[in-house]
């Protein structure tokens, strides 16, 4: 394939000088630097300093090296890649976008820092929650009744009752326990385990407000 040399504004021109002994080097030409087609073609090159053209022969190889002298090397196609960026050349391009895991760091996509948990170890860890990256996550799933803590990386016992406080009689009948502590009671006659106030409530009477 001819070499081509581009020029982002004007030809390079190396005038004569005044000064004895000094070369006079000839302003190159369009035709001269490849750029050899009068009329516009699909997929070509104008020349910056006329009206001609370069027409790639439409090779694959020719096209590819066109494409990476103008900074187009990029497929786009590789791990957490959703495609490219901006303006493509014969399939190429100068950035790719990736997926909401990885930010493109200029010539890849990379694992955001949240994704750091790899969730094949660990007390009460049973694997990786949600989406992975690199196969690391965000958070890990725990066995219940643990829960993922973010601060401690780790899965912690997510019991809170004693139940031992008013109208409570112990432990609800599906209730886990962990750390001496319950996930739910188990309530005296007349009152019922509420799970979302987490408190023994009357069964008749008026609504009673979570914080009543």
């Amino acid at each position: 394939m001819k070499r081509i040399f581009y020029y982002t504004t004007t030809a390079l021109v190396l005038s004569c000088g005044i000064t004895q002994a000094q070369t006079c080097v000839p302003t190159p030409t369009c035709n001269s630097l490849g750029y050899t087609s009068s009329t516009a073609c699909d997929g070509g090159l104008k020349c910056p300093f006329g009206n001609y053209w370069y027409c790639p022969s439409g090779s694959s190889q020719d096209m590819t090296e066109l494409c990476s002298l103008m900074g187009y090397t990029q497929t786009c196609t590789g791990s957490n890649q959703t495609g490219g960026s901006g303006q493509s050349c014969s399939g190429l391009y100068k950035d790719c976008t990736c997926d909401r895991t990885s930010n493109w760091d200029g010539s890849s996509c990379v694992c955001k820092s949240a994704y750091q948990y790899s969730c094949t170890s660990g007390a009460y860890v049973t694997g990786g929650s949600g989406t992975a990256c690199g196969g690391k996550y965000t958070e890990c799933s725990c066995s219940w009744p643990y829960g993922w803590n973010s601060s401690s990386g780790s899965c912690i016992c997510k019991a809170a009752y004693t139940c031992t406080r008013e109208h409570e009689i112990g432990p609800g009948k599906d209730s886990e326990t962990c750390n001496g502590k319950y996930t739910s009671c188990e309530c005296e006659d007349g009152y019922s385990w509420n799970s979302s106030c987490a408190k023994c409530y009357p069964l008749s009477g008026a609504i009673t407000p979570c914080f009543g």
